[in-house]
């Protein structure tokens, strides 16, 4: 009985591929700004996934591959309901390949060492996922979404779209040991959301030198200096960090590609933040401390 009502569910889905048909007409691929599909993805008219690959792992151990071995066959599918979808989906749409993600991964294999305590810990078994490979293309969504409902498949999807994070040309970004404060809040995924604003102000209260001139980096991106000499010093390290101009191949990124920078000495700070509010400061960024308690504190 339980097979006879398997049988009856694959053949209403299949059913339902033969009534909708398929059509390649005006397929529009897929594409966005950082974006990476493998393999590509099209959509017709109406919004429907068509692709080559389909990915889908199954509860238990239905395909028993030896360890190493890529390549499996319709038939070596345990679950019969599973099998005659299968060779449906060929007989409609095309051959394909059914190949194992993990060949070195065999049914049980679950028990490793934990390298640094030497305790044993288990693992998830991945002898189970597997990827149908279209010479043609398929309605990927459509086909995954009536594999998923055979009981002994834990999950069927097409291909997925994936984002590359912004990541900024600066010398001194690409250094690991300069990147790694970045990728600990995640920087480069908020530049996917904003890179910023120039309306957005920085005041950066903080010791700078007399130098003069400004840093290259910092020259498009300063709109006050409370003196026309202040630059260098610790304080033009953090105009670094908060706006340096980012992407244009010179020595470090910044936060705020965007972000307008302001230049206020950290000498009599009362003065320097009514200062920094009056030129329209959004921000004051203060990167030191007092030792002294201080009734100015309320400034701060």
């Amino acid at each position: 009985m339980y097979y006879f009502r398997l049988k009856a569910i694959g053949l209403c889905f299949l059913l339902t591929f033969v009534l909708q048909g398929i059509s390649f007409a005006q397929l529009k691929r897929v594409t966005a700004p950082n974006m990476i599909s493998k393999p590509a993805i099209y959509v017709n008219s109406k919004g429907k996934r068509y692709s080559t690959e389909i990915t889908f792992e199954f509860k238990r151990d239905i395909i028993n591959l030896s360890k190493g071995v890529p390549n499996a066959s319709v038939s070596q599918i345990s679950l019969p309901m599973v099998k005659h979808f299968l060779n449906t989906i060929r007989q409609k749409y095309g051959n394909f390949k059914l190949v194992k993600l993990i060949p070195s991964a065999t049914w049980g294999d679950t028990v490793r060492t934990n390298i640094r305590t030497g305790k044993t810990v288990y693992i998830t078994d991945m002898s189970q996922y597997f990827k149908l490979k279209f010479s043609n293309l398929v309605p990927v969504d459509s086909i995954s979404h009536a594999l998923a409902k055979f009981q002994g498949i834990v999950y069927a999807q097409g291909p997925i779209i994936k984002f590359l994070t912004v990541s900024p040309n600066d010398p001194e970004y690409q250094v690991n040991k300069y990147r790694w404060a970045f990728e600990a809040i995640n920087a480069s995924r908020a530049w996917d959301i904003t890179k910023g604003s120039f309306n957005i102000r920085i005041s950066i209260n903080d010791q700078f030198d007399n130098l003069g001139q400004l840093h290259e980096d910092l020259v498009n991106k300063v709109v006050y200096r409370d003196t026309s000499t202040a630059s260098g010093g610790h304080g033009n390290t953090v105009a670094g960090v908060a706006g340096a101009e980012t992407n244009n191949n010179l020595d470090v990124a910044s936060l705020g590609w965007k972000t307008s920078i302001m230049i206020n000495s950290w000498n009599d700070p009362a003065n320097q933040i009514s200062s920094a509010i009056n030129h329209g400061a959004d921000i004051i960024n203060f990167s030191w401390i007092g030792a002294n308690d201080t009734s100015l504190k309320k400034c701060y």
